[in-house]
Order: C-alpha cells, then sequence, then structure tokens
C-alpha cells in the first residue's frame, strides 16, 4: 500500500476518534469504503504507533482512552548526543581516512556523505 494512502487513512479515521464518531467497525468500514478486516488492521497499526485507542460500547465508537495527538509529519528537531550514541548502537563512531584508522570525537561530525557512507559500510561489514 503505498504511504500516503495509509497516513491518509490513518488521519481519517482519528479525526473519527476523536469525535467519537466511528461507529461499530462494520459502520467504519462503510464510513471509509473499506473492508472491516481493513478496519481491524488499521486500528492495529494505530496501537502500534503508541495511540491508546478502543472500542467503547457506551459511545459506540472507538475511543482514545487518553489525552493526546496523532502527529505524523517531520521536525526539525536535533538528536542529544546520548540519542545519536543509541542510534549507532553504542558503538565508537569510527571511520578509515585512507591507510590511517580514526575514531571520531563526540563533538566532531561526518565531513562528508561519503565519510558517513564509510562509516556506515565499516559497521554492516564489523557486524553481520
Amino acid at each position: 500500500m503505498p504511504a500516503m494512502k495509509f497516513i491518509n487513512m490513518i488521519l481519517r479515521i482519528n479525526r473519527l476518534v476523536k469525535l467519537r464518531a466511528t461507529g461499530s467497525p462494520r459502520e467504519l468500514a462503510c464510513k471509509l469504503g473499506i473492508s472491516e478486516r481493513s478496519v481491524y488492521d488499521y486500528i492495529h497499526d494505530m496501537k502500534e504507533l503508541g495511540a491508546p485507542i478502543a472500542f467503547s460500547y457506551s459511545y459506540n465508537s472507538y475511543i482514545y482512552y487518553t489525552d493526546g495527538e496523532l502527529l505524523i509529519g517531520f521536525s526539525d528537531y536535533s538528536l542529544s548526543q546520548e540519542e545519536e550514541t543509541n542510534i549507532y548502537g553504542g558503538c565508537l563512531n569510527w571511520i578509515n581516512h585512507g591507510s590511517d584508522n580514526k575514531f571520531l570525537n563526540r563533538n566532531e561530525k561526518f565531513n562528508t556523505t561519503a565519510e558517513m557512507v564509510q562509516y556506515q559500510d565499516l559497521v554492516l561489514n564489523r557486524f553481520s
């Protein structure tokens, strides 16, 4: 399934859930023009994304059982040094400069995309 189709469907379901206007899974399927099985699949996907969603028999609708927002998009948020370390799996940032090997200081960054690709290749070869 194309990503935009998936995102648009999740956003439509989100809007109905926030309004407590989904109806039963069968009714939601009719509103969205999809199968009931697909409704269950989308709800499952939303749960995997961390949405606190459940069906309420008193509202006859899916609801969020805690306050929050479903956010899908781009953020220019920069990672902290600790988060960067976690992304690299705790490995030292090591790159090969020609014949001499160098460890990157925590405050150093890759100078070029080629250095980053070289580092990724090294890590993949070392740990595969």
